[in-house]
């Protein structure tokens, strides 16, 4: 794999504002009213999800070229599509504290930042980012975590932390025997793997850009996707800065970024195990094309509904 070149800081840095202290209905505020006792509750939820967009589809198929780019596959055939491969972290905690509070419950919610740059993971700029731009590679980071705060209930709370990492491409890989069966098996996914990696099949050198006979070669290697996430599908022709839906639309920015968010986290939750991000090191997927259930990560705990883009 060809060593990332580190990126330049983001020129722009898009908070999606908010929130703040946020008093639950059920609760009641007033400075100076005299402390209550605990136990209490104390539950918090973060998120980040990395992103790096890679190059997917071509109208005449694909050669892997030391040039190869969001805009080229090589020197002759351009590419159609892009996509963003995305890594996930959530934690949410819960702690028993016996701290005294002035109030009987208090609410925070959870608040962005999108952290956008210009450059791939090879250093090579596709045009500034603004506003809500995702430029080809960058982040989305909790800036002000959710945290919930109310008298500790015996009958229904218990203090856990739960901490779920996930990728939307497994890393697929296969050895192809004199007969030409092929044994499946899945490496660990690198959000900064090689661009030849996601065209579609891609084969290791010096088998990857051959024409010589012995078709397929002997061994493969691709990323698959978990087909549920949001992958940001950018059509049309080669990727820049000004082919997103923020270009000079903030409005259709924020959507394009809530939606995002929204579809990715809500997987975590999806009944469909074929619909959630996998592990990035599968354990028990070897021997199919794709990634199985014991694979896929999930969240009971995450919830959407603690977000706040206001």
């Amino acid at each position: 794999m060809v060593d990332p070149i580190a990126p330049s800081p983001a020129p722009d840095n898009s908070n999606l504002s908010g929130g703040g202290w946020i008093q639950q209905a059920s609760g009641t505020y007033t400075s100076g009213s005299p402390e209550l006792s605990g136990p209490y509750a104390y539950c918090t939820q973060s998120l980040t999800l990395r992103y790096s967009r890679k190059p997917r589809l071509s109208y005449n198929g694909s050669k892997y070229s030391t040039g190869m780019s969001l805009g080229q596959f090589s020197g002759v055939v351009p590419v159609n599509g892009t996509m963003l491969h995305v890594d996930i972290w959530t934690v949410n905690t819960c702690s028993k504290i016996e701290q005294p509070f002035t109030t009987s419950a208090y609410e925070q919610k959870q608040k962005f930042a999108l952290n956008a740059l210009s450059t791939d993971q090879y250093g090579q700029s596709y045009g500034s980012v603004s506003g809500f731009i995702f430029g080809p590679n960058g982040s989305i980071t909790t800036t002000q975590p959710w945290i919930y705060i109310r008298p500790w209930d015996t009958t229904i709370d218990t203090e856990y932390v739960e901490i779920t990492q996930g990728t939307s491409h497994g890393f697929a890989a296969s050895t192809v025997d004199t007969n030409g069966c092929t044994t499946g098996f899945w490496k660990q996914s690198d959000i900064m793997e090689d661009f030849k990696y996601y065209p579609g099949p891609a084969y290791k050198e010096p088998d990857f850009n051959t024409d010589t006979p012995g078709w397929p070669p002997t061994f493969s290697e691709m990323h698959r996707e978990s087909y549920g996430c949001d992958y940001f599908w950018i059509y049309g022709g080669e990727y820049n800065t000004s082919s997103e839906p923020a270009w000079m639309n903030t409005t259709l920015g924020l959507q394009r970024l809530i939606q995002f968010i929204e579809t990715n986290c809500n997987n975590l939750n999806n009944t469909n195990p074929n619909l959630r991000f996998c592990k990035v090191q599968p354990t028990v997927s070897d021997g199919y094309d794709t990634v199985q259930a014991g694979d896929r990560i999930s969240s009971s705990r995450y919830s959407t509904i603690r977000h706040d883009y206001s």
